[in-house]
């Protein structure tokens, strides 16, 4: 049996940058078994597998496995699926929905002269926020930065997310994004280790043009060099950006140096002070793509 994959670079409109995700769009003939043995050959963060649904055409249902196990992985792989099925025209329309986890997630497609352009999707807007947070000293020891380095305006340390649930912490320039350093045993020994899951460093101090923000992902199972997707926090950071400053539309920077770069646009959707969506979206490209003999 042939099963054909395709390695999707999502949130950059350049092979070789953002976040890079397998995508596996006929998933329907695979069992469990097979689904994670063709995760551990591809050899990626995330192999995600397409299944067809019986609710509309243009709804699907999506397993994540890594190499090791089956995860529960939202943001960027639900980009990259969207992504490829338009691409294959397996969309009857715009938008469509993911079953993945026990949630659905709706997705849309936007185009420009008949190409895609941009492909988002609709995270929760019900945040819980928590204000209860370590002080600039313990967090300037948890990330081996200088206390000074904790800090940007006026922005909050807080902790926000509905099911996974991260610890924003706004630092003062690009370079202490870079510099961070996690330190595991720091972050055992606090009490907020047991209130989020990982920390999403941010800045608006950077030198990109028409970025508003730097953001680095940090915690436990993260190398010390690795710079992974951060899509999965960016709507806790929208909804806390919303929620102390009004603010409805960002782009959102992720990489440092000669790493992997990705651009990430957020949209706010709010009535009367509550909000009601919070859309991620950005580009995507197909980077290479071939089959597995099972």
């Amino acid at each position: 049996m042939k099963v054909h994959y395709y390695l999707i670079d999502v949130f950059s409109r350049e092979v070789f940058q953002g976040v890079q995700v397998a995508v596996c769009p006929d998933a329907d003939i695979l069992n469990e078994i097979q689904m994670q043995a063709i995760a551990r050959e591809l050899n990626q963060k995330e192999c995600v597998f397409v299944q067809s649904s019986t609710e509309s055409d243009n709804c699907f249902s999506l397993k994540v496995y890594s190499a090791k196990e089956e995860i529960k992985s939202p943001g960027h792989v639900m980009i990259a699926a969207a992504y490829l099925l338009a691409k294959l025209n397996r969309l009857s329309n715009e938008r469509g929905e993911f079953g993945h986890g026990g949630n659905i997630t709706q997705f849309c497609i936007e185009y420009s002269a008949g190409s895609i352009q941009k492909v988002s999707f609709c995270s929760k807007a019900e945040m819980l926020f928590d204000d209860f947070v370590p002080a600039a000293t313990e967090l300037a020891e948890m990330l081996h930065l200088d206390e000074k380095d904790i800090g940007l305006f006026d922005h909050p340390v807080r902790i926000a997310g509905n099911d996974d649930k991260y610890l924003l912490v706004p630092v003062k320039n690009e370079l202490a994004v870079k510099m961070a350093c996690f330190n595991i045993n720091k972050w055992t020994m606090s009490f907020v280790a047991s209130l989020a899951s990982r920390i999403l460093l941010y800045t608006a101090n950077q030198s990109v043009t028409n970025v508003d923000f730097h953001a680095r992902m940090l915690g436990k199972e993260i190398g010390e060099n690795e710079d992974p997707a951060v899509a999965p926090a960016i709507p806790a950071l929208a909804a806390s950006l919303y929620h102390a400053y009004g603010e409805t539309c960002s782009v959102i920077m992720r990489g440092l140096g000669k790493l992997r770069h990705s651009l990430i646009e957020v949209e706010v959707d709010a009535e009367e002070g509550h909000l009601k969506q919070i859309n991620v979206g950005g580009g995507a490209v197909i980077s290479a793509e071939g089959d597995i003999y099972l």
